[in-house]
């Protein structure tokens, strides 16, 4: 049993009081907060299920306009923050009431933490340097500090029981977007059920009857499907393959990635696949043949039966051949619409990055002019997420966190081995596949900035970090173990 000190009823005092002032302002607030008293306890004991619920709030298919919000002095908080700040609060408040909790230490902790601070100085530029508008600069560093639930992960989740629950989690709410997506499809772009682009799907100009769903949660789909590949090649189920949930959930997911029309999404997944392919031994690359060999064959039954008829089927059949297609279209697609887009953005960020190398011109600050008309009001924002990043944190703030992303990845493909065949070791390598794939998405999406994705990364990272530790220790555990056997074997016992 836990040893706590006497802080436990100081936290409820200071909660009494405080809901005791708000009676003054809102007697129905103080009513709801302390009805969610109990409710708070219980999750705070189990600081998975709010990380959980944030996935599923910033992450999935929720539209952020539903999210509840509080005011506050100079803005409000979303009921996400709330959670985030809770969930950081715990750490400091278990290290003082619990006697046996330490601080989990990562080699990560350092890059990331120098990356927040470069983080706030590029908002101190644009506040004081370049008299942004506070609430501007305030919305784009409340966006980047969820890569703060990092160390939530990796400090408040620890067992694994914990860390187990958390996989089936991310498994199931990747899942159930995945079949909204599929859902969103059959309806069509005339009624939208989720939240982000739903649209006719395009190639070149040509527009197609097929529905392109881009929701907040396509890149946990994408993020959970290459785990799911990683699952069945490297984690041997007693079930055979068709009857594994694992191979129903890739078809599924499968799907999603294919309705959202996103090339980069498709060439990350064929290059994760293939570096799993280079990576395992041999009877691993039989099984990952046999797994795309039994997709390959599952989709050509669909073409052939349901494909050539007229259908949405038949549409998005013709849709995917003409996407795919354009990506060996050569000078074509080099030069079309979409990219030349990118490359005027490309110039100015290289320009702005060259005038203001260190540091950056500040978060949420104006990089070029108006290039696409009265409507163009993102002079802001930049679609590679490596310039990104370096436009408004400068060369400082990037290498901090390419140090960061790259550590996570170099550790998860370097530890996974010797975690065994268990499901653990197949989700961090799983994770750290599709980290290389994201790396490619990023140069035409920066889904490192975006808030969705931010809350994403840090869940993944901080579980992989999570699940190293843990198999760290147990390796520490049996080698006691060992240790103490030999020893007794010595004396003659």
């Amino acid at each position: 049993m836990r040893k706590t000190s006497a802080l436990w009823p100081i936290l409820f005092l200071v909660i009494g009081a405080f809901c005791g002032i708000v009676v003054l302002k809102s007697p129905l607030f103080a009513i709801l907060l302390l009805m969610a008293l109990p409710t708070l306890y219980i999750l705070l004991r189990r600081p998975e299920i709010i990380v959980l619920t944030l996935v599923v709030l910033i992450s999935s298919i929720v539209y952020e306009e539903a999210l509840p919000k509080l005011s506050v002095v100079g803005g409000s908080l979303h009921v996400t923050d709330i959670f985030l700040l809770a969930l950081l609060a715990l750490i400091p408040f278990r290290l003082l009431t619990d006697t046996k909790f330490k601080l989990a230490k990562t080699p990560i902790d350092i890059p990331l933490s120098l990356f927040y601070v470069s983080v706030i100085i590029s908002a101190i530029i644009s506040l004081l340097y370049y008299h942004l508008d506070f609430h501007i600069v305030t919305g784009k560093i409340r966006s980047l500090s969820y890569y703060l639930a990092f160390f939530c992960v990796t400090n408040l989740v620890r067992e694994k029981k914990q860390i187990t629950f958390m996989i089936k989690g991310l498994f199931v709410i990747a899942v159930f977007v995945a079949v909204a997506m599929l859902l969103q499809a059959g309806l069509g772009d005339t009624v939208q059920i989720l939240p982000g682009r739903v649209e006719k799907a395009a190639t070149f100009g040509e527009t197609f009857e097929a529905t392109r769903i881009i929701p907040p949660g396509e890149l946990l789909v994408y993020t959970i499907f290459i785990t799911t590949v990683s699952v069945l090649v490297t984690y041997k189920e007693s079930r055979t393959l068709l009857a594994s949930r694992y191979f129903l959930a890739l078809l599924t997911l499968g799907c999603g990635i294919l309705v959202t029309y996103t090339r980069s999404y498709w060439v990350a997944t064929i290059l994760s696949c293939g570096l799993l392919g280079i990576i395992v031994s041999t009877k691993m690359k039989l099984r990952l043949i046999y797994v795309v060999a039994m997709v390959c064959i599952i989709g050509l039954c669909v073409v052939m039966f349901f494909g050539y008829e007229e259908g949405k089927i038949s549409k998005h059949v013709r849709a995917y051949s003409a996407r795919f297609g354009s990506l060996f279209s050569g000078k074509k697609m080099l030069h079309s619409e979409t990219l030349d887009w990118r490359y005027k953005e490309n110039e100015y960020a290289i320009k702005s990055i060259k005038n203001h190398p260190l540091f950056g011109i500040g978060i949420g600050n104006n990089y070029r002019p108006e290039l696409f008309g009265p409507k163009d009001k993102l002079m802001w924002y930049v679609h590679n997420g490596f310039l990104f990043i370096l436009v408004k944190t400068g060369l400082v703030g990037f290498l901090f966190f390419m140090w960061f992303y790259l550590g996570f990845i170099i550790r998860g493909l370097a530890g996974w081995k010797k975690m065994g065949t268990g499901l653990l070791g197949a989700v961090v390598v799983g994770f750290s596949l599709s980290g290389v794939g994201i790396l490619i998405i990023n140069v035409i999406k920066p889904a490192f900035v975006e808030w969705n994705n931010i809350v994403l990364f840090s869940v993944v990272i901080g579980l992989c970090e999570a699940m190293l530790r843990l198999n760290r220790r147990e390796d520490v555990v049996g080698e006691k173990a060992m240790s103490i056997g030999r020893g007794i074997g010595e004396c003659g016992w």
